[in-house]
């Protein structure tokens, strides 16, 4: 007698949907709001070459990061994750203005493993960026044909994040601070990105 795969699919998708219904917590749903910064790490040659030649000293920079984030919480230690990440990188200088805006959407799973509010994640993300540039010294126009003021949008990809984090109040809460940080690795056009942030977050459950 043959076996119908299909038939197999719908009995796990039943089975599965029954077991997230029964599973869910009384309050299963959460809002987390975050702000924070960034180490980053670009891999596009391109990037690189503007932080080599045009930023690479008398610079300032500042990166920030944040995020919008809905939970469901299939039992009081495990959540579904799904948002959306904005992140701002400027770097400037007498010689160029650079302004990198980064926009992600990810979903993922976080774990509380019985250790108060601290829980882990991962994610997947996809996301692209727009880069502008404005080169105001001549002196490098002239020495790199190149570099010159523009406005270049990145292909969109997909990469990963690892994630750990504090609630500090756990249980029986409705609004609450945390603390994080995350490792996250993107690919960008002919290279990766690699992130470390760490953030604050306010939680509303």
């Amino acid at each position: 007698m043959k076996f119908s795969k299909k038939l197999l699919f719908v009995i796990l998708i039943f089975l599965l949907s029954n077991l997230v219904c029964f599973a869910l917590p009384e309050k299963p749903l959460a809002l987390s709001v975050s702000l924070g910064t960034s180490a980053v790490a670009y891999g596009d040659e391109q990037i690189k070459e503007y932080k080599s030649v045009l930023f690479e000293q008398d610079s300032t920079r500042f990166v920030l990061n944040s995020e919008v984030c809905a939970m469901l919480f299939l039992d009081d230690y495990v959540a579904i994750n799904l948002g959306g990440i904005a992140g701002f990188d400027w770097m400037k200088n007498t010689q160029a203005d650079m302004f990198l805006v980064k926009y992600d959407i990810f979903a993922g799973l976080r774990i509380y493993p019985f250790l108060h509010g601290l829980n882990f994640g991962i994610d997947y993300i996809c996301g692209s960026y727009t880069n502008f540039l404005k080169v105001n010294s001549a002196e490098k126009l002239e020495e790199n044909s190149d570099l010159t003021s523009q406005t270049i949008n990145s292909e969109w990809s997909n990469g990963f994040r690892l994630i750990v984090e504090y609630n500090f109040l756990q249980e029986d809460w409705k609004y609450t601070p945390a603390i994080g940080c995350y490792w996250q690795n993107m690919p960008r056009n002919n290279g990766y990105d690699n992130s470390f942030s760490v953030y604050i977050k306010f939680v509303a459950r």
